[in-house]
């Protein structure tokens, strides 16, 4: 069996050469699996099989580095700043704010809602 430190190595080798990556959310948080690929080899097929068989919700992730030069706040900064919104900002039981940012869209797509919409970057 490969410890920790292995599996983490060869899941960011699978990562990074296209390969898809299971990663298990401990049990007090969601207890589940997320399905992750590596943007960069995202097409079609990939987007379809996480919108039916991973749950629907798409996600792109950045670094923190990258979100402040694209001036990415995540979602609850953004809650805070209007008075009136401040209230509906809730903990989740495992102690966390989700860090969503805001959602962004390829200039080229038609609806957003489609597969191959989904798929532009």
């Amino acid at each position: 069996m490969m410890n920790r430190e292995d599996l983490v190595e060869k899941a960011l080798k699978d990562f990074k050469s296209g390969k898809c990556v299971l990663v298990y959310d401990w049990p007090n948080r969601e207890n589940e699996i997320d399905t992750m690929w590596y943007a960069g080899f995202i097409d079609v097929e990939k987007i379809y099989t996480l919108r039916k068989e991973a749950g629907g919700l798409i996600c792109y992730a950045v670094s923190e580095e990258i979100a402040k030069v694209l001036g990415l706040p995540f979602q609850v900064e953004m809650l805070k700043s209007y008075e009136h919104l401040k209230s509906i900002i809730k903990k989740p039981s495992y102690g966390e704010v989700s860090p969503f940012s805001i959602w962004i869209n390829s200039i080229d797509v038609k609806t957003g809602i489609s597969d191959e919409d989904r798929v532009k970057q």
